[in-house]
């Protein structure tokens, strides 16, 4: 089977430099077209199943993409959201930055005051793609569109990585692509490429 991993378009979060988490913020027009030039690679690849995260900025990408597949089935899912960041959503990111260096603590283990730390984000982002895995035939493509911290768990436990290992961080509209042996070994085809958007 084959995995197609995006990480969701341009949202005004992304570009106003605020902590975004789980906060719902649209698609800037950049972001609309972003979507758009990745719908166009897309369009002759066969995708059987498509699951997204239900923010509206995965979900408008999903929905560009399947213009050119309109028979897909869909599924949206909440265990496909970003990091979840409490109090700390809205606010700027560089605050944020400063307060965690003032930690001194990697990232992974900060958890927004109680909200949720990337331990939780790596357990969700692993038993989501185990289920899906587990779901599909060896025949299917299975299409996610998510967000950067589910693809910063999801990619390292492909490679066989931990969570304490670098990850990828995925750029707006970015295409990995894994094909998934019977015994679930995966081989890497393809990782964090916007190539569509030059």
């Amino acid at each position: 089977m084959q995995f197609i991993f995006v990480r969701h378009a341009q949202s005004e979060a992304n570009v106003s430099s605020v902590v975004q988490g789980q906060m719902d913020s649209p698609l800037t027009s950049l972001g609309v077209e972003q979507a758009q030039h990745l719908a166009r690679r897309l369009e002759s690849v066969p995708i059987h199943f498509a699951y997204s995260s239900d923010l509206s900025r995965a979900r408008d990408t999903l929905n560009e993409i399947l213009v050119y597949h309109p028979a897909v089935p869909k599924e949206l899912r909440c265990d496909l959201r970003e990091q979840y960041k409490g109090d700390w959503e809205g606010r700027a990111a560089r605050e944020r930055n400063v307060h965690l260096a003032s930690l001194g603590m990697p990232y992974r283990d900060f958890d927004y005051d109680g909200a949720e730390d990337m331990h939780a984000v790596w357990e969700r982002s692993v038993a989501f793609y185990e289920e899906i895995r587990e779901k599909h035939g060896q025949d299917d493509t299975v299409l996610v569109v998510t967000h950067g911290g589910v693809l910063a768990c999801i990619i390292p436990y492909l490679r066989g990585f931990s969570i304490t290992d670098p990850y990828v961080q995925a750029k707006n509209t970015s295409v990995s692509i894994y094909g998934i042996d019977s015994s679930g070994l995966a081989q890497e085809k393809l990782v964090n490429c916007v190539a569509h958007l030059l």
